[in-house]
């Protein structure tokens, strides 16, 4: 990958033989030093001059990176991330700005740009981003136990200690999940999978039975739905709280309720 920059002769005053920068040029080269050195703490590699030549009309400098190196580095990415689920939430999809975005996460908007071409993609790989996370925390969770039972209990902990843990992510997810919008087609796929990981649980437990004959898969909806009205009640009640604090206060009680609910409705003794 190559930038050019190039300085045209009406920046240069030429005195005793010898060219040098006018005070535009001046500040230009300052302002590009500042914008090389921000390249190089949002991005993994910094960028370097390679070579200049004359063209018509300036000169022009090449500064050259390796394609795999110009990305952003994951601390870049995690701020603006967070950064976003904050004025998404707070702001609504609609009316948040990616200038409002990038202020927030302290970034330039071009950093941005580089990496999510517009609003809607960086909203698809946040939300993309947050869901995967929950999918790989309960996935952790549930693994740890063979018992059926002790699975759902698992499993219903993890989802509901993790969405109080990132609470304005929560926020964001419930209330934006339902909206007719494109964008939400390919991160309801994640809500299909943390439904089916529910599913998958509650087939072994009435295969070994454990569980009661049920539809599995209407079922796994209906827990995932009374799930998500618990907590995002609680979110807006307790919005003062951070996410530790969410987490801490109301968890415990919160699973205790869904256990009781779930399990009269499907255990057999």
């Amino acid at each position: 990958m190559h930038i050019i920059i190039v300085c045209y002769p009406d920046m240069m005053i030429i005195k005793n033989g010898i060219t040098r920068a006018k005070g535009k040029l001046n500040r230009i080269n300052k302002r590009l030093g500042l914008a090389i050195q921000l390249i190089g703490n949002n991005f993994q590699k910094s960028l370097h001059y390679t070579s200049s030549l004359r063209v018509s009309g300036g000169k022009a400098f090449f500064m050259q990176i390796e394609e795999e190196e110009f990305v952003l580095s994951r601390e870049t990415v995690g701020m603006i991330f967070e950064a976003a689920v904050k004025v998404f939430a707070e702001r609504g999809y609609d009316r948040a700005k990616m200038d409002e975005i990038a202020r927030a996460a302290g970034v330039a908007k071009g950093t941005i740009y580089y990496h999510f071409t517009s609003k809607d993609e960086l909203f698809t790989a946040l939300m993309n981003h947050g869901l995967q996370n929950m999918k790989e925390y309960v996935r952790r969770r549930i693994d740890e136990e063979q018992d059926p039972t002790l699975k759902l209990r698992g499993l219903l902990d993890a989802e509901v200690s993790y969405l109080f843990q990132h609470g304005t992510f929560a926020k964001l997810l419930l209330t934006e999940v339902w909206s007719t919008s494109e964008r939400q087609h390919e991160f309801r796929a994640h809500i299909h999978d943390l439904e089916s990981i529910t599913c998958e649980v509650l087939k072994v437990g009435i295969q070994m039975g454990q569980f009661r004959e049920m539809d599995a898969i209407a079922t796994s909806i209906a827990i995932f739905g009374a799930m998500s009205v618990s907590v995002i009640q609680k979110v807006f009640k307790d919005a003062h709280l951070t996410g530790e604090e969410l987490a801490n206060k109301n968890t415990a009680p919160v699973v205790a309720t869904l256990e009781a609910l779930v399990h009269r409705g499907i255990l057999k003794n």
